[in-house]
């Protein structure tokens, strides 16, 4: 439990919440962030997701920007659900609806 407490921490942080346009009922969580080692504990800690490696920087000096993203409506309820204890009011509203619409299919 501890690890999806921390793993909740980074997502209010530095992840988001959003409707997938392409699909109806569609959605997606993701946290986008340079420290691929961060995104391989989440993954770890809630065992769903991809880590894919955004486009590579134009400016050489900018480093390497990571995702970590979860698509399917089944891992997302269950990330969502995980989370909810952890997260901040704003957050867990966001996290309510989305289950709520993905419950409706």
């Amino acid at each position: 439990m501890e690890q999806i407490a921390w793993a909740s921490g980074v997502f209010e942080g530095e992840g988001w919440i959003r409707k997938d346009k392409r699909r109806a009922r569609g959605y997606e969580i993701a946290i986008k962030m340079s420290d691929l080692d961060i995104l391989r504990r989440i993954q770890q800690a809630f065992n769903v997701g991809n880590i894919n490696a955004n486009t590579a920087p134009i400016n050489p000096r900018h480093k390497q920007l990571y995702v970590w993203r979860v698509c399917n409506r089944k891992d997302i309820v269950k990330v969502l659900n995980l989370m909810m204890p952890f997260l901040g009011e704003r957050r867990s509203y966001s996290a309510a609806n989305a289950i709520d619409d993905i419950n409706q299919c």
